[in-house]
């Protein structure tokens, strides 16, 4: 007999539909509720994690005002995590039609890369918090 090895890989198609329940009331809850959504997805590893952000991102409209971006710490171990997520946010930002799409408001790109920079620069500078023993 020849063993089957399973694939360690996110899906899209969704054969027992529970991740696609979950990716689908996520979108809702966006869709449905004022302001921006910060949603963060715990479970210990190989619970399809990963299957549900590409399943909701199967499901977001093309060109719609939803965007997704996705930062995963995991590849950041051992680096400030919120200056990674930070450096990675504007990149994002940068990188992506926000701007033509007026996502951000009136603001320029060149401005918004002097934004960048300024708050890269503070965060190199700012200090290290220490807790009481």
């Amino acid at each position: 007999m020849i063993p089957k090895i399973i694939n360690d890989e996110p899906v899209v198609l969704d054969n027992l539909d529970s991740h696609s329940k979950i990716a689908e009331a996520i979108l809702s809850l966006i869709k449905h509720s004022d302001g921006g959504k910060t949603i963060g997805l715990e479970g210990a590893w190989g619970s399809g994690k990963s299957s549900v952000i590409k399943i909701f991102e199967s499901n977001l409209p093309e060109n719609g005002d939803i965007h997704l971006y996705k930062f995963d710490a995991w590849t950041h171990q051992g680096e400030p995590l919120r200056r990674a997520f930070l450096e990675g946010l504007f990149d994002e930002i940068l990188d992506t039609l926000w701007f033509q799409q007026g996502l951000i408001g009136d603001i320029k790109k060149e401005k918004w890369e002097s934004i960048r920079k300024n708050w890269l620069k503070k965060l190199n500078l700012a200090p290290k918090r220490s807790f009481p023993k």
